[in-house]
Formats: C-alpha cells, sequence, structure tokens
C-alpha cells in the first residue's frame, strides 16, 4: 500500500520555465515521476493561451530515490515516510516539465517564488478541509484544479469553469469535478495550525510541495497523493 504524501507537482510536459527560489534549502532529495493513478483528462487555459487539449489532471505517483548521497536535511523526513520508495502528490507549476528520470530537488518552506503568502494560506486551507475528500477521480482532478487556480488565478476570483467570467484560469472541460472544485474553492475554512508548506524545487523540472507539523499531528506531502497519512516526530532542521 503506498501512503499518501500529499504533494503539489506539475502534470505537464513540454511547458519549461525556470523557477526561482526565495529561501536558503532546507535540505535535498532525489526523484521522478511514475504515473497519475486517479484524474481526469481535461483541458488547460492559463492567461489566456490554451495550454492543452487535454491532459490527465489528478494525483500523482512520485518515486524517491533512498540511496541519493547528497545534503538530505529535510529530504531524509521526507524519503523516511515513503512506501515501496513512493509518495503521491499534486502540482504547484504548470510552465513546468515532470522528468521520468531522476533529478535532485532542493526543500524550501513557503511562500516560495511565484507561491505568496495569501497563496499559501488558501493552499494549506485546502488541503486541511478537503484532502480527505480526494478519494476517486473527479475528486482528484477537482483537488489538482483548486491548487492551480489558487497559484495561476489573478481575476481576484476563484472560479475554474464559469465561461461567462473566465479569469486568467479554467478549464473548458465540463464534468463533476467542476462543481466540486468551485465548491471548495468558495468555501475554503481555516487551515490547520501549524501546518507548513514546502515546496520540493528543481530548476528545470517540474516542483512539487509538501505539508509538515509537528506531532502530535501528521505530515503529508501535497502535488499533483496517497490515502493514508504518516505520523512522524520534527526533526530540527540542518
Amino acid at each position: 500500500m503506498i501512503r499518501k504524501h500529499v504533494t503539489f507537482s506539475g502534470v505537464f510536459v513540454g511547458l519549461a520555465l525556470t523557477s526561482v527560489a526565495f529561501a536558503n534549502s532546507m535540505g535535498q532529495l532525489e526523484l521522478k515521476f511514475n504515473n497519475i493513478p486517479l484524474g481526469k483528462t481535461a483541458s488547460v487555459y492559463s492567461d489566456g493561451e490554451k495550454l492543452t487539449d487535454g491532459v490527465r489532471v489528478g494525483t500523482m505517483r512520485l518515486e524517491v530515490n533512498p540511496h541519493y548521497t547528497g545534503t538530505w536535511g529535510e529530504g531524509e523526513e521526507i524519503v523516511s515516510q515513503a512506501d515501496n520508495d513512493q509518495i503521491l502528490a499534486f502540482c504547484v507549476d504548470i510552465h513546468q516539465d515532470a522528468s521520468s528520470y531522476f533529478k535532485i530537488y532542493d526543500v524550501y518552506e513557503a511562500p516560495y517564488s511565484y507561491i505568496n503568502q495569501t497563496q499559501t494560506n488558501d493552499l494549506l486551507s485546502l488541503f486541511s478541509n478537503y484532502f480527505d475528500d480526494v478519494t476517486d477521480n473527479d475528486t482528484a482532478a477537482a483537488f489538482q484544479f483548486c491548487v492551480w487556480e489558487i497559484i495561476n488565478e489573478t481575476s481576484g476570483v476563484y472560479d475554474i469553469f464559469d465561461l461567462s467570467t473566465r479569469g486568467s484560469f479554467y478549464t473548458t472541460t465540463s464534468g463533476e469535478f467542476t462543481g466540486i472544485a468551485n465548491d471548495w474553492l468558495g468555501n475554503l475554512g481555516q487551515a490547520t495550525p501549524g501546518l507548513e508548506l514546502q515546496i520540493l524545487a528543481n530548476p528545470k523540472y517540474q516542483d512539487y510541495g509538501i505539508t509538515a507539523v509537528p506531532e502530535p499531528f501528521t505530515m503529508v506531502s501535497l502535488a499533483l497523493g496517497s490515502v493514508v497519512m504518516l505520523r512522524r516526530p520534527r526533526k530540527r532542521k540542518r
């Protein structure tokens, strides 16, 4: 059974854009994208540009390399929670390529580069209140679209499908997932106290995110996830 590391990750291929880090890295790990076990095929538009007619949108399965020999730091904690060297995730950056080969990622704490404090707060609220509802293809796609909407929408109004009031980010694909996503976005609520958003970043490939809180809470990675949440003590950052 794969444990649920909720990871915000990206699912697009061929949209390279170098990201810029904000803070000092808290550590590293090596990982690669495997597949998307839960999700739906949908179109994606950003800033008036159609990024794709159809891409599978949903939870992403990532594989971590336990034999990485670099500077682990916070990366060691993430890898220690993997089941059979795998975690599941959701996407934070639609403009970079996912890699099916192992790449080195730095761990940063949000806010980070293209994710500001307000977006960080909304992502933490989304995860705190709705991640447990991700159980099938529609809810997995809905959660991923919520993540993208929070990060990419510039109109000030969250709505992934209202074609009469198109913002800067939306889909033209209809389905149950659009209603679920808009309902969640309209009722984000409060985040779990102490929850932190961390970003797994690579300058050339898709970035992922994780949330972490000290015991007695759980640690989960957000990316583009699985179903089991993990407990672990909070280690001192190196």
